[in-house]
Formats: C-alpha cells, sequence, structure tokens
C-alpha cells in the first residue's frame, strides 16, 4: 500500500525555519492590519493556523483576548516560548459574535511546478546562513500541491540539510465561505491585501473574516 501526504505532514519540520521564510517573504507587512482589526472587536479573537505565535504575540501585546489553533506541536511550542518571554498569556473562547480570521495561500493549484529553484538565502544567526532550495509539484487528481523543501544550514565548515515536504488541498474562497457559514458563522469581509482593499481570484492575498452567530 501506497502512504500519502496528509496535510498536517512536514510542519512540525519546518518549525525551526517558519519565521526565517516569513521575514523573507511577507515580512511584517501583514501584522499591522490583524492588529488593527483585532482591536476593533469588542469580544476574543480565534487565529486558525497560529504557527509561531508570529501573528498573536503583537495581537496579544495589543491588548486582545486571542485563542491560536494549530495542528503541529513543534509551532505551538515556538509559540509558547515567544509568548513566555513575552510574559503574556495566550487564553480566551471565540463565543457569539468573536471574530474568525483566516489568512489563505492565493489559489496553489494554479502554481506551476519547478524543481530545485533555489528561493530564498540568507543569514541565520549571528554566524550562520540558511539556503532553501524549494520543488512544486501538483497532484491535480487529488487537487493537492506538494512543496519538497530543502534547508540547507551552514556555520563556518558545518553543513547540515534538512528535508521535508508541505501538502496542500486548497480550497476557493466561494468554497471556504460555505464551510465557514455551514459551521455558524456569517461572512463579513473577503480582502485581496492588507489595507482591507476588495478580493478577486488575481489578488496576491485571500483573507475572509467572519462573525460567530
Amino acid at each position: 500500500m501506497t502512504s500519502r501526504a496528509q496535510g498536517w505532514e512536514g510542519w512540525d519540520a519546518y518549525a525551526p525555519f517558519y519565521d526565517w521564510e516569513n521575514a523573507q517573504t511577507v515580512a511584517r507587512r501583514d501584522v499591522a492590519f490583524w492588529q488593527r482589526l483585532a482591536l476593533a472587536q469588542e469580544g476574543p479573537v480565534l487565529e486558525l493556523g497560529t504557527g509561531t505565535g508570529r501573528i498573536a504575540l503583537p495581537v496579544i501585546r495589543a491588548g486582545v483576548r486571542l485563542v491560536g489553533i494549530d495542528r503541529s506541536e513543534e509551532m505551538l511550542e515556538r509559540a509558547k516560548t515567544r509568548l513566555r518571554r513575552a510574559r503574556l498569556q495566550h487564553r480566551g473562547l471565540l463565543v457569539r459574535g468573536g471574530l474568525f480570521g483566516v489568512d489563505l495561500v492565493p489559489d496553489l493549484p494554479r502554481w506551476s511546478e519547478y524543481k530545485g529553484r533555489k528561493s530564498f538565502a540568507g543569514k541565520k544567526g549571528r554566524d550562520g546562513r540558511l539556503t532553501l532550495i524549494e520543488s512544486v509539484r501538483q497532484d491535480r487528481a487529488r487537487r493537492l500541491t506538494i512543496f519538497d523543501h530543502e534547508y540547507i544550514e551552514s556555520r563556518g565548515r558545518e553543513r547540515r540539510v534538512h528535508r521535508f515536504s508541505l501538502t496542500f488541498r486548497t480550497l476557493s474562497v466561494p468554497q471556504m465561505t460555505r464551510r465557514l457559514e455551514a459551521a455558524g458563522f456569517r461572512v463579513k469581509a473577503v480582502l485581496g491585501d492588507y489595507r482591507g482593499g476588495p478580493w478577486d481570484s488575481r489578488a496576491d492575498v485571500w483573507v475572509i473574516l467572519a462573525e460567530k452567530k
């Protein structure tokens, strides 16, 4: 029997590199958006896929009660460490009227396949260097997009290679909104950028905001 990759596999291995890669891509351009949105709510906020707490920490620092959910234990351990160092608590519940925000990766099924591409390279820590070699595969029959990652970590003469894969099964924005509505949410907005602009299928950012009924 051939084993099939599940969507949550690979994220524990990705945890040590998650913040570094986000610094190369989105940086902090989404942080202020989530802070403003969270501060505008009267109740607690739910973050789905909280990862290492990259967004959760600045939102909580702003005075918001927040619940973070993530399937990766390694990601959550890093989030807990980040919050402990900041002497903050990660708490709260999504009650009626609470806000649910989800930031989707835009339209992965349209991504071109490629192999062995050097995506990012840069410093990591005081004297280390990290390089990401990435390949993308599409399993269109199963509607999966698979990222094969090879992180090359070097420090002086030492060199370590970390290999793992991340598998995504994507939903369109209409599909996701229908699922949220079926789960008891009222969709308030669908955005195409972090400035509050409207969404369309070509947007670089897919953000859905929903309210618990």
